[in-house]
Formats: C-alpha cells, sequence, structure tokens
C-alpha cells in the first residue's frame, strides 16, 4: 500500500468512525483482512492481542501499526495523524 492509500483510509476512519476504538480496529480488520487480504486473521489478531497490552489508545496504537506495517515509518506518521485530524479540527 502507498502512504497516499494509507492517508485516505485511515482519514475517512477517522471521519466516519463512530462507535469507539473496537468498532474503528473492527473496521481495519474488514479492510486489512477481508478486503485487501493484506494480513492474515491470526497474524492480525496476534497484533491485537500484543497492542491491546501496551498502555495507551489503542485504536491510535493499531492505526500506526498498520501504517508501519505498510508503508514504513512515513506511513506510521501518516495513519496516525490521519486517524487524529479530524477529532483535532472539530475540537
Amino acid at each position: 500500500m502507498s502512504p497516499q492509500d494509507i492517508f485516505k483510509f485511515f482519514f475517512k476512519l477517522g471521519i466516519t468512525g463512530f462507535g469507539g476504538p473496537l468498532a474503528l480496529i473492527e473496521e481495519m480488520r474488514l479492510h486489512f483482512v477481508s478486503d485487501k487480504q493484506l494480513l492474515t486473521n491470526p497474524d492480525f489478531n496476534q497484533a491485537y492481542m500484543l497492542i491491546k497490552a501496551m498502555p495507551g489508545p489503542v485504536a491510535f496504537q493499531f492505526a500506526v501499526y498498520l501504517g508501519k506495517r505498510f508503508a514504513g515509518f512515513p506511513g506510521a506518521f501518516l495513519a496516525g495523524s490521519a486517524l487524529l485530524l479530524p477529532s483535532f479540527c472539530l475540537m
């Protein structure tokens, strides 16, 4: 995935993602596992369990992880920024 694709997906998720972090993570699962088939379900679950054990906002950390995995450090920055940008602008 290109960094532009990462930004577009997470920006859309930041705008339309209602229901809390579990709903956001399920949208990520649908996109990366079911639709694009970039990850297997066991890989997704393993990453989710590791991130869930760390302190901090789970959905944001998972977005950064997926951005890094598919587009390196620029993807991690773009994924995190795109997920938070809509909320930042509303505040």
